[in-house]
């Protein structure tokens, strides 16, 4: 697996995924009815059939693509809850009145990390520009953002925000998520130059099986927890020869950063395909209700010929 740090512009990313739209415009689709306007008897039949059956066909995919999406959204839901436990029992084991004291108390007054999650697997577009919305609403000026997939560099450029954004992180788009990935990201998150007092990680998650929201993710700064001394003592216990309190602090600090984000990807990746899932299901109604209107023009279409031909015979 292979980690890309940096921000790509915008032109870059159109340069390694073209568009379609030249495409498009060289071939502009036609109201069915202006077809049948231009054309008469068996062309106009013939294209009212061809168009009906390219839009079954297309109707028929977007149906597979839903099976193969909610297949595999059982397994990813239940992946998302196996991993919880490797941040839960770090992050509320005792130290969650201390992350509530450190992160929520005059919160307007520090200085923010900013981790976004988006997500680069297609037909996703809702989950990232809820996200990209929500930021832009915010006050950015004690924040700087850092972003997790390549679609939402895109997303921040042009942007008011877009002076926030310190760097962007590039897990492998196909593969499964890899450990090595993630400490990379920690890595990067650790090697920023700016002095921050927490890191707010943004994600989206399920709610329940058939609805989902953005979450938020609250975490002190490595150096907040070294200053408290109520951290220090919980890690005590735990000190072994050799090893002071603050070294096994800050060793603890960096797994429990790997262990969030871990978590919220894969929570992040259960609302991808349910997102998939649903897009798939109203393309497939759409695809059906465009096929049987089609259906309707075509047999009226058919029967007027036919009506037409019987007159001048009789």
């Amino acid at each position: 697996h292979k980690m890309y740090i940096g921000v790509r512009t915008y032109n870059q990313q159109r340069a390694a995924f073209p568009t379609t739209q030249g495409v498009i415009s060289q071939n502009r689709v036609r109201p069915v009815e202006q077809v049948v306007q231009k054309r008469d008897g068996g062309a106009a039949l013939k294209a009212l059939k061809k168009r009906q059956t390219t839009t079954m066909q297309i109707g028929s995919v977007t149906k597979t693509m839903k099976v193969v999406a909610s297949s595999k959204f059982p397994g990813a839901s239940a992946k998302s809850e196996q991993c919880s436990p490797f941040l839960e029992s770090m992050q509320f084991g005792g130290f969650s009145s201390i992350f509530e004291k450190l992160c929520e108390n005059e919160k307007e007054d520090k200085e923010i990390l900013t981790f976004v999650i988006y997500t680069d697997k297609g037909l996703c577009g809702p989950c990232n520009n809820a996200i990209t919305r929500m930021l832009e609403k915010e006050d950015l000026s004690n924040q700087k953002i850092i972003i997790w997939g390549e679609k939402g560099v895109g997303a921040w450029e042009g942007k008011s925000g877009a002076a926030s954004v310190l760097k962007s992180c590039h897990p492998h788009p196909r593969n499964p998520l890899a450990f090595n990935e993630v400490a990379a990201a920690v890595e990067e998150i650790h090697s920023v130059d700016y002095e921050y007092d927490m890191i707010r990680i943004i994600y989206n998650k399920m709610e329940g099986m058939m609805s989902s929201d953005i979450y938020e993710l609250h975490i002190p700064s490595k150096k907040a927890l070294l200053e408290d001394e109520e951290a220090l003592a919980l890690l005590s216990p735990y000190e072994i020869e050799s090893v002071a309190g603050d070294e096994l602090l800050q060793s603890w600090y960096d797994y429990l950063l790997c262990g969030a984000l871990n978590y919220v990807h894969y929570h992040n990746q259960a609302v991808e395909l349910f997102q998939r899932r649903n897009s798939m299901e109203s393309a497939s109604k759409n695809a059906e209700e465009v096929g049987k209107k089609l259906g309707i023009l075509y047999n009226k279409a058919r029967q007027a010929a036919i009506t037409t031909e019987l007159g001048e015979i009789v």
